[in-house]
């Protein structure tokens, strides 16, 4: 059997994607304010024991439950075709200032596709700028306050990553590995100032690099069988000096632990829970926290550490997943889960905060696909997903305070 290596690579500086009435055995999270969702009441069980520089944007707020939301069209007009396949990343640099990575259309069919930038500074409208023709996988992180982006480049069948310099002025690396038909394990992490990024195929180990002062370096490999990635923010650090990288093993699910004192990988624990695939992770005080979905059906919560990683674990077979799930993590403890309900038909989010039982609503009651979260300078909650009609889809980023 060939078995895929994962590779690290480091870079060094800064770099950066309703009430449930379960019963938690261990509760330790609790939520600040409430949720009002008058339409569904959810079920949930825990089981846990232990061209682009010229785009416009159309601002629309709405009050909506505990305060208002805005609403901002990035991109009016592309075919379904492409927003069904497509993901969103958003990241927070250091000064406060908003970057969202998606891919965008110079025609109206779609037929030359750019890996677009956009940035939104406090109290200042998003402004945009292509980075490289590209379609495929892609991540992004914050380096030295600017962002940094890798992704597949289909030109050269490479692996790459783009630091931005200053506006439409970017630095392109080619990583030293190879691609092949089938491409998985790539996520990217910030601890620090060092980034690392992950990538594997079906013919190497998982490799690891990191971004140190400025340069690219490989470190010590991950021999796993069949690699596959979480959808979104698999690869985590703790600020201590450990990296956590979910990663799929042959049929297993888990996470492997990254020692940077030792270089090496010394820890591997995996998921107990059947059918399950995580769609993101976050790592904080010791703990590690992951949404996936089970049996391609409905939501499913785990938090725990490397010794039991589903200590505590809430299942909700009545939210109902499309798609991934993008899991956050705000700085009051928090967590946020922004997920495409069944058939796409809304954007729902999940809230839990230390001590409270987890809590749904609504945020869009239209279609929605390519989920990403995060938490801009005032606090606020940060969605960007693509939602579609008749055939048309638009690219938009819902923010406001939850």
């Amino acid at each position: 059997m060939n078995r895929p290596i994962v590779k690290l690579f480091l870079l060094s500086s800064i770099l950066a994607f309703s009430s449930c009435d379960c019963t938690d055995r261990n509760p330790g999270w609790v939520l600040e304010d409430t949720f009002d969702d008058p339409t569904e009441e959810n079920t949930g069980e825990n089981n846990g024991e232990n061209n682009t520089n010229n785009q416009t944007t159309n601002n629309q707020t709405t009050g909506e439950n505990n305060g208002e939301v805005e609403t901002v069209n990035i991109v009016p007009d592309i075919p379904i075709e492409h927003a069904l396949n497509e993901r969103t990343a958003l990241v927070k640099g250091d000064d406060g200032t908003l970057w969202l990575a998606y891919h965008s259309c110079s025609d109206s069919e779609c037929d030359n596709v750019n890996l677009t930038l956009g940035q939104k500074r406090e109290n200042q409208d998003w402004t945009f700028e292509n980075v490289k023709a590209q379609q495929g996988t892609f991540g992004i992180e914050i380096y030295k306050n600017q962002p940094i982006l890798i992704f597949l480049d289909p030109t050269d069948d490479s692996f790459k990553t783009a630091l931005r310099r200053g506006k439409d002025d970017f630095i392109f690396e080619t990583l030293p590995v190879r691609r092949t038909d089938v491409s998985d394990g790539l996520d990217i992490a910030r601890d620090g100032d060092r980034v690392f990024v992950t990538f594997s195929n079906d013919r190497d180990p998982l490799s690891t690099f990191v971004l140190l002062e400025d340069e690219w370096r490989k470190v010590e490999t991950l021999e796993i069988s069949d690699a596959s990635a979480a959808y979104e923010r698999g690869l985590q650090a703790d600020g201590a000096g450990n990296l956590f990288l979910v990663h799929q093993d042959a049929a297993e699910w888990g996470i492997a632990k990254y020692s940077l004192r030792d270089n090496r990988w010394t820890d591997r624990q995996y998921l107990q829970q059947e059918a399950v695939r995580p769609s993101s992770m976050v790592v904080f005080d010791d703990q590690i926290c992951i949404a996936s979905d089970v049996d391609d059906s409905y939501l499913s919560v785990s938090c725990g550490d490397m010794n039991n990683l589903e200590r505590d674990l809430w299942a909700f077979p009545n939210e109902r997943l499309s798609s991934y799930s993008s899991l956050f993590r705000g700085d009051n403890g928090t967590l946020y889960i922004a997920f495409n309900t069944a058939n796409n038909e809304s954007l729902r989010l999940a809230k839990h905060s230390p001590n409270q039982e987890w809590e749904f609503k609504n945020l869009f009651e239209k279609s929605s696909y390519g989920v990403s979260t995060a938490i801009d300078s005032a606090g606020q909650l940060v969605i960007s997903y693509y939602t579609c009609e008749n055939g048309r889809c638009s690219l938009e980023v819902l923010s406001g305070r939850q």
